[in-house]
């Protein structure tokens, strides 16, 4: 039974007392009339009974609410907990095998492309989808030991999710001919193997600051669709514009989308470049000429 039911009852009961109690008294009327002035009155004793029965329900009232909402904060507080633990423990998955080369936040203020490819080192967070406020490089961009590799990954992250994903085929590549078309092995828009591209490489469309560039065409700013843009300076179209650069643009649909229609464009917290070594090889092994 609800708080509200309950309260309902007994004031409901509470009522139906004192109105037999009002009509015993008032049949006895005459009878008190003869009694001294200073008696108090059967009507009297019913109101200050019904006061206090009043105000005893509202404290009980009172008693059950701060009950009700110790025990929702308390079930809140452990729904927030497994929330926390299955973010962690999905950030741990995206990582399992992998080792992360680069990730970039967006708004961080530094170039991506410019990071990427000439950009110093950075270990303050190689292992960690938490820290946002610069981007990481590992040494591994350097020596890039394709024969060590077998798949490299793109993860797009929004509030410690993983919204949308292209894994590569590293096998043979350079640090930045994997991203290509031609090496796209899975991913999770269904027609980025099949649409035809103007642009699919890091460098992109310098022109318009635009790198990390999946796109399927240009026609105009209000026709131009595509998967993926990282971009890093004045761009001469509205959906490319923000005063927190870079901005990380992606479909949140299954394939392509025009970059204009704000509702199926997802603005991603960070780019997360990982790479997954073949199997039973290691970092220090060398490979042959």
């Amino acid at each position: 039974m609800s708080s509200f039911t309950l309260l309902s009852c007994l004031v409901l009961t509470v009522w139906s007392v004192s109105a037999s109690a009002v009509a015993a008294a008032s049949g006895g009327a005459d009878e008190t009339r003869n009694k001294r002035s200073d008696d108090t009155s059967p009507l009297q004793v019913v109101v200050d009974t019904l006061s206090q029965q009043v105000t005893s329900l509202s404290a009980k009232f009172d008693a059950l609410q701060n009950s009700v909402d110790a025990r929702l904060a308390t079930q809140q507080s452990a729904c927030d907990a497994k929330v926390a633990a299955l973010e962690t423990k999905q950030s741990a998955a995206l990582l399992e095998n992998n080792r992360v080369a680069f990730r970039v936040a967006s708004g961080s203020g530094v170039s991506a492309y410019n990071s990427y490819v000439t950009g110093s080192n950075c270990g303050c967070a190689s292992n960690s989808y938490l820290s946002r406020d610069r981007y990481y490089r590992s040494s591994f961009l350097d020596s890039w030991p394709s024969c060590l590799i077998d798949t490299v990954r793109v993860t797009l992250i929004e509030n410690g999710h993983e919204m949308a994903f292209v894994e590569f085929n590293g096998r043979g590549s350079t640090s930045t001919d994997w991203f290509s078309e031609n090496r796209v092995l899975n991913t999770s828009w269904t027609d980025l193997r099949t649409q035809p591209h103007n642009f699919f490489s890091i460098a992109g469309d310098p022109g318009n600051n635009r790198r990390f560039f999946m796109e399927h065409s240009y026609g105009g700013c209000a026709a131009d669709s595509g998967w993926l843009v990282v971009v890093e300076g004045d761009d001469g179209c509205t959906w490319g514009q923000g005063s927190a650069l870079p901005i990380i643009l992606y479909s949140k649909r299954s394939g392509a989308v025009l970059w204009e229609h704000t509702a199926d464009v997802g603005r991603a917290d960070e780019m997360v470049i990982t790479v997954k070594l073949r199997d039973g090889v290691n970092l220090s092994q060398s490979c042959s000429p």
